[in-house]
């Protein structure tokens, strides 16, 4: 399988891969990367080619970067029922374009969304042959499943969500209505019984109320009316709420683990790391408390945001230059643990292009493609490290999500693996973009950091700008 299927006929699919910069969990080094079959099987010090005649297939990419591939845990592929949004083929081709080996899908925004068991078993069907990359699945967690016996919760789990997603705010769907805090304390109980800490809750963190701004006299076409209709004090209620319900199942010795959707508002982030550290110390087995940003909150600003571009409206909003820097500082002290995309494309007919109006457009960012570009801009502007990226794009996802076989380059990972060249622009034209809507912000985007090529099961399935024609990713069943 792959652009690399030819030279790995030797019945073993072996192959080894050198770098001058491989980066591993014991530091970055000259390493030779040995493959076989679908896994790494060892990792050696310097340049070691196969022996000739080994029928071991060798690959030499001279000082460019060998990272893990970057494992997302915040896609909307938005298929079945909305695949004119996006679909597997096109957005795993994107992932595959931007060095991203695994992502998991949302729960909505397809049509059904997926909040049972038999919705959930139809999307992964749909899913199965259409995959570049590795594709897991969030079950959505809703006041319909967690009232009452919550048997439709279990059945949701043990069809193969990886774990939970719900929204404190109303999501804009219809059938997928937001929780209070009995609704996510009784998520969090059933995700408990699947194994303790093992499957998260992820969760959408805003509580509105009605903020003092009124926009009636207000342009819609400028980025900071619509920012103001949703303040940060949203996501600052919300979070506390959350580590409230987090705090008495502790008190109970309920094993639970809560994961933080793209955080936007930096000064929250001093709480939840408070709120980390005496988890830590205190619940050390019974909590695990984690908080994901997204690239768009770490390299766009308000200031920034031309009028009528409604290509950058998300929720929660893209705020101001000083908060920006505050999420980037938080990400490298370790407050936030890791970065996902959030990719939520849309149609142009619901984005309001031609009229630009930030109140009416459907909400969310198109930007799995650009996920490790754009997080390296904002690592190198606070001095972060190949590692640090390899720990929040990698390491850090595949941990949440209860993968232990990826995330790292090491013996018995899965041969994941996305090899880029960190001082070269990215590729952000139109015409290189995989999504199946091309409008971004990213369009066009000076950013460093350009994907040469990505493993998938030690399945070349991009290489100098061509995704290959074969589905070699696989369904990852929770």
């Amino acid at each position: 399988c792959g652009l690399n299927k030819g030279a790995r006929e030797d019945g073993k699919g072996r192959l080894a891969i050198f770098s001058e910069r491989v980066v591993t969990p014991e530091g970055v080094f000259p390493a030779t990367v040995r493959i076989e079959g679908r896994a790494i099987t060892e990792v050696v010090r310097g340049r070691a080619p196969p022996a000739e005649g080994s029928g071991v297939a060798f690959v030499d990419y001279g000082s460019l970067v060998v990272s893990p591939g970057v494992v997302d845990l915040h896609v909307h592929v938005n298929e079945p029922g909305r695949t004119e949004w996006e679909g597997f083929r096109t957005a795993t081709a994107a992932a595959a374009a931007g060095g991203v080996t695994s992502f998991f899908d949302m729960p909505l925004n397809s049509k059904p969304a997926a909040t049972t068991a038999a919705i959930l078993r139809n999307k992964i069907e749909v899913a199965r042959d259409k995959l570049h990359v590795d594709v897991g699945f969030w079950g959505g967690l809703v006041p319909e499943n967690a009232e009452g016996s919550r048997k439709e919760l279990r059945a949701l789990l043990g069809a193969g969500a990886a774990g939970l997603k719900a929204f404190m705010a109303p999501s804009g769907i219809a059938d997928f209505g937001h929780c209070n805090a009995t609704c996510l304390e009784a998520g969090l109980r059933e995700l408990s019984r699947r194994g303790g800490t093992k499957k998260p809750l992820m969760v959408h963190a805003e509580l509105p109320f009605d903020p003092e701004f009124d926009t009636s006299a207000r342009d819609a076409r400028k980025y900071e009316t619509y920012m103001h209709t949703r303040p940060g004090e949203f996501e600052t209620k919300a979070i506390r709420l959350l580590m409230s319900v987090s705090e008495k199942l502790a008190r109970e010795r309920v094993a639970h683990r809560v994961h933080i959707a793209h955080v936007a508002y930096a000064p929250i982030l001093k709480e939840i790391q408070r709120y980390k550290n005496r988890a830590a110390v205190m619940q050390r087995d019974t909590v695990a408390f984690t908080a994901e940003t997204c690239p768009h909150y770490l390299v766009f600003e308000a200031e920034s945001v031309p009028d009528g571009a409604v290509q950058y409206k998300c929720a929660p909003p893209i705020r101001g230059r000083a908060n920006r820097q505050g999420l980037r500082e938080h990400l490298r002290e370790g407050a936030i643990d890791s970065v996902g995309s959030d990719h939520s494309p849309a149609p142009p007919d619901v984005k309001f292009l031609e009229e630009g109006d930030f109140l009416r457009a459907w909400g969310g960012i198109s930007g799995l493609q650009y996920t490790l570009p754009a997080t390296w801009a904002a690592a190198r502007a606070v001095g972060a490290t190949l590692e640090d990226m390899a720990a929040w794009l990698s390491a850090a996802p595949a941990a949440i999500a209860g993968l232990g076989d990826r995330g790292a380059i090491e013996a018995g990972k899965k041969a994941d693996l996305v090899v880029w060249d960190d001082g070269a622009p990215a590729e952000t034209s139109q015409q290189a973009c995989r999504h199946r809507h091309k409008l971004s912000p990213y369009n066009d985007m000076d950013l460093m950091g350009k994907v040469e090529a990505t493993f998938v099961s030690g399945h070349l399935v991009f290489s100098e700008g061509q995704v290959s024609g074969d589905t070699c990713g696989k369904v990852i069943l929770g």
